[in-house]
């Protein structure tokens, strides 16, 4: 797939409005030029009311669109961009995309899937992922959604920090609705309460990294005993396996050790954190991600958006073959075994020192 057919296609997916966005990128293309009046009546026409400029923006980022005028646009190959987009309406003709882990009103939604008396997460049956901020939007065949869908929104409350964890069984067809998915809160027609009792029935089919992480510290204690019951299941207790905060520490202290200065839980913009972040002048030397239950993509995405002189995924041995897949040619890898032994070995606190050491030296040559 071309490079113009990667962003339009995700420009179509994180609309949460296919067939909306469809039909507006077709009717820019066939119209060529546009002032910005018409150009947001277009939008809004198309359903695009409440972030225009957003995906104006987008459209000229992505080179789509460019400025005739100040106030005046055209589409930079407008038969090819009808191309695509002819393309992608067979595609998506029989799919709905479902933003999976989308920070709505209500926290973040994640979706899991009955088949007979087994669950797993949404995502196995999608043929296709793009992760925007810590949304991965899943593209899936309309003709696998046949059973009940399992909702878990997970809300945190930024004034007394707790978490507060929803169960929802609804409807197939309410995936349709990206509107219910923003708001985090399903019409009661389309949805139901999900009891840990009827869950516990099921046998729940996930992997290490489909589990949705949560800090029991930060639960109330009217959720406790639902939250540590579907432990395994549906959430991975933060604190009680992975030891994520440990390995934290260590590449905090090692980092500490070399002179720079160390922030924990840095803040990227807006909700998303870096694990940790080793900061020399005000900027940042270096940059890790530390991944033990949790989704690679999501982390990849976190390190994307960082200015950082080099970059860290942190993973288990076992999942070093899988990061490799996805891994860009700025990130490098280290094995959470070998920071974890660190904090036991003087001469394995070395090697890593050293390989940080090294990892940091390059980048540095490499700027001058």
């Amino acid at each position: 797939m071309s490079q113009l057919s990667e962003y339009l296609k995700r420009i179509v997916v994180v609309s949460l409005n296919v067939s909306g966005m469809l039909g507006f990128l077709k009717d820019l293309a066939n119209k060529g030029v546009l002032d910005s009046l018409k150009l947001y009546d277009l939008l809004k026409k198309a359903g695009f009311h409440s972030h225009p400029y957003g995906i104006i923006d987008m459209l000229l980022r992505y080179g789509i669109l460019r400025r005739r005028r100040v106030h005046e646009f055209e589409v930079v190959n407008k038969e090819k961009v009808l191309e695509i987009i002819n393309s992608l309406e067979e595609f998506f003709s029989d799919k709905v995309v479902v933003p999976d882990g989308y920070q709505g009103l209500h926290g973040r939604t994640f979706f899991f899937i009955r088949s007979g008396m087994k669950i797993f997460r949404l995502r196995k049956l999608a043929v296709d992922s793009i992760v925007e901020r810590l949304a991965e939007y899943l593209i899936v065949p309309r003709d696998s959604l046949k059973e009940l869908v399992l909702a878990v929104n997970v809300e945190k409350n930024s004034i007394s920090r707790e978490t507060y964890v929803r169960l929802y069984w609804i409807d197939p067809e309410a995936l349709s609705s990206p509107g219910d998915i923003i708001k985090g809160v399903f019409p009661k027609e389309k949805s139901c309460r999900a009891k840990v009792g009827e869950l516990l029935n099921y046998t729940f089919d996930v992997d290490e990294g489909d589990l949705i992480e949560v800090d029991l510290n930060e639960i109330p204690s009217a959720f406790i005993n639902e939250v540590k019951v579907l432990a395994d299941k549906v959430f991975h207790i933060k604190g009680e396996a992975g030891h994520h905060d440990e390995i934290c520490s260590t590449l905090a202290e090692i980092g500490r050790v070399k002179g720079y200065e160390v922030s924990l839980e840095h803040k990227i913009i807006g909700e998303l954190r870096l694990d940790v972040a080793y900061i020399k002048d005000g900027a940042i030397a270096a940059a890790f991600e530390v991944v033990l239950m949790g989704n690679l993509k999501e982390a990849l995405f976190k390190l994307s958006l960082v200015n950082a002189r080099v970059k860290f995924l942190v993973v288990e041995r076992n999942k070093i073959s899988k990061a490799k897949e996805i891994l860009p040619k700025d990130v490098r890898l280290i094995e959470a075994e070998t920071v974890a032994e660190a904090k036991r070995s003087i001469a394995a606190l070395v090697a890593l020192l050293d390989e940080i050491g090294k990892a940091l030296n390059e980048q540095s040559t490499e700027v001058h």
